[in-house]
């Protein structure tokens, strides 16, 4: 990597899964930051652990190509871990917008989540979507358990939406709140199980890439159930997550 100085850092992680971020005291060994073409490092390591190895430039933004080697007196195995792309949005169930489960006749009214997957990608998409509860909901949850526990559909978004995630306006004049119905309920791809707890998750290996979006719909069991949320989608290829807005703000903006 031109004018980059580089460097190894070694950790401990037992399921091989990407890390957020360095963890002290799992770091097993560091090389120094040189400005170099080689970066090493030499450990003694247990037999059937597991390990990451990060390379890395001093900077963010210096890219690059480069070889990653490992030489042993046993066998080892060394495999890349796949990229993760992660999104996160923050939203709230409020008024009108606090539906509630498809239950209700005001199920549509929740919030509404566009999941773009686009074509090509280097992997079978393989998607985690986590909604979690903010601040301010344990004294609502103590006083009705039921009607606030929380839970997320996944739909495929009614047809004749396309929305070019590379537009510039796309979160303002395209990303429209869609009308549902039973029928958008009963062809649902997924949904996560309404329980007590602050977290609900969906895990999902079957969507296929597209230009058309995918919609998700964060809800509580009950109507009127009003505070705010995060969305979070993690997935190992490209994603773009949108909140969809109402035909009456989008004319507004377009203006």
């Amino acid at each position: 990597v031109p004018g980059a100085c580089i460097g190894l850092c070694l950790m401990k992680h037992g399921d091989a899964s990407r890390m957020s971020k360095v963890v002290e005291e799992l770091v097993v060994a560091e090389s120094l930051f040189e400005f170099a073409h080689v970066a090493r490092l030499s450990v003694k390591l247990r037999r059937g652990s597991r390990y990451i190895i990060v390379p890395s430039t001093d900077r963010a933004g210096m890219e690059g190509s480069y070889a990653l080697e490992c030489f042993s007196d046993e066998t080892v195995l060394l495999e890349k871990i796949p990229d993760v792309r992660q999104k996160k949005l923050v939203g709230e169930w409020r008024g009108a917008t606090a539906g509630g489960s498809h239950l209700h006749s005001t199920w549509s009214d929740n919030p509404q989540f566009y999941l773009f997957l686009p074509p090509p990608v280097s992997a079978k998409p393989k998607v985690r979507i986590l909604l979690k509860l903010l601040h301010g909901w344990d004294g609502k949850r103590k006083r009705d358990p039921l009607n606030t526990m929380i839970g997320v559909y996944l739909l495929q978004c009614p047809k004749g939406v396309q929305l070019d995630p590379n537009d510039e306006t796309i979160s303002v004049a395209r990303a429209v709140r869609q009308p549902l119905n039973d029928s958008d309920y009963r062809s649902r791809l997924v949904e996560a199980t309404f329980l007590p707890n602050s977290e609900a998750v969906i895990t999902i290996d079957t969507l296929a890439p597209s230009k058309n979006p995918y919609l998700i719909v964060p809800a509580t069991f009950g109507r009127e159930k009003t505070g705010s949320f995060s969305l979070e989608v993690t997935s190992n290829v490209e994603i773009f997550l949108l909140e969809g807005i109402s035909a009456f703000s989008a004319s507004l903006h377009m203006q």
